[in-house]
């Protein structure tokens, strides 16, 4: 099977992400979510001073046939929700801290229960694009992102681990 995930998106001179749309989704809630987590949290996004208050759109393209890492969600437990609600999983503390933070924190720490959030919603499909995200679910990893780790990551080049856990435990008790 091939599944490919395009998602189109503006960054702003402060590196957070807006205008997320799904130009074409894989169908699969949880393998959206997961390609929408890699492109809010790629450490490549830093602060432009050349867009002087403009955005700069952009567009990335996840398929099956890349070489990039992939965990099953299946492995992971989600919380109990009942059956009218739509969850997806998202790690609490994303994984372009390894590459920002380096030996703060290993992939195995970072991909285990423990920093797995998950966001819940009613179901239903953002139209004409494939994805079975919710747009409410899309807004809140977008939030999550922009508000707490663009801010984070632009006041501390440098970062302690009991800064980070302290983000993970505020963001755990809320998902």
């Amino acid at each position: 099977m091939h599944e490919r995930v395009a998602i189109d998106f503006a960054i702003d001179d402060e590196a957070k992400i807006y205008d997320v749309k799904f130009a074409k989704g894989s169908g699969n809630a949880q393998l959206d979510a997961d390609c929408l987590e890699a492109v809010l949290g790629a450490s490549a996004y830093q602060p432009r001073t050349d867009l002087k208050g403009e955005k700069l759109q952009l567009g990335i393209i996840f398929d099956n046939q890349s070489r990039l890492g992939y965990v099953n969600p299946a492995s992971r437990k989600p919380k109990d929700t009942s059956s009218k609600t739509a969850t997806v999983n998202f790690h609490l503390i994303p994984l372009t801290v390894l590459e920002r933070y380096p030996g703060l924190f290993n992939a195995t720490e970072l991909l285990a229960d423990e920093n797995i959030g998950v966001i819940s919603a009613e179901p239903s499909m953002i139209t004409g694009t494939g994805t079975a995200l919710n747009k409410e679910i899309v807004e809140e990893l977008i939030s999550i992102y922009n508000d707490k780790w663009v801010t984070f990551f632009s006041r501390h080049r440098k970062a302690t681990r009991k800064q980070l856990l302290a983000i993970r435990e505020e963001l755990r008790r809320k998902y």
